[in-house]
């Protein structure tokens, strides 16, 4: 947690008032707030004796990048299936995920039923091969990888219980799947 005074002040609270959780500083990957759903996405694959990961995004995901690093991280292969074409040069995200391992799969078509039936494709390949697939849905969301966002809010009420424990206000912003 970081405090945020100049925020806290713009929007007319003390300059002590306002205290932010940053996770995109927690590492692994380039960090962000997605690790905390693949914590709970990787223990379910390792628990089903998965040899790689699987999953969708676009181009740019920072899901798909932080999947690829957990893969390595876990000694798993990965394939990241993404919307459109395969630029001439891997920049960003492409550039992180590659360097963590990760294959890349690319679907001209974004409709997400071509993305679901090559993930699909991509899991069989990995069976054929003799692998254990583990797919993990656009964005990492289910209601199991949810469980790292009641983490986030836990670790905020322990802090604000240390810091000022008669003022407990919280804020959990997301987009989305987050």
């Amino acid at each position: 947690m970081e405090p945020a005074p100049r925020l806290a002040a713009a929007i007319g609270l003390a300059p002590d008032a306002l205290w932010i959780k940053r996770d995109d500083l927690t590492g692994l990957g380039g960090g962000g707030n997605k690790l905390r759903k693949l914590r709970y996405t990787g223990a379910q694959a390792l628990a089903a004796g998965a040899t790689t990961l699987i999953t969708t995004g676009a181009p740019q995901s920072n899901h798909a990048r932080l999947t690829a690093a957990v893969a390595a991280r876990l000694g798993l292969r990965s394939v990241l299936v993404l919307q459109g074409k395969r630029p001439e040069a891997l920049q960003g995200n492409l550039a992180l995920a590659r360097l963590a391992g990760a294959e890349l799969a690319w679907v001209a078509d974004p409709a997400p039923d071509a993305v679901r039936r090559e993930a699909e494709r991509q899991a069989q390949r990995v069976r054929d091969a003799g692998g254990v697939p583990y797919v993990i849905p656009f964005g990492g969301s289910s209601s199991f990888a949810a469980l790292g966002y009641v983490d986030c809010g836990t670790e905020g009420r322990q802090v604000v219980r240390v810091a000022e424990p008669t003022r407990r206000r919280r804020a959990t912003p997301g987009a989305g799947s987050s």
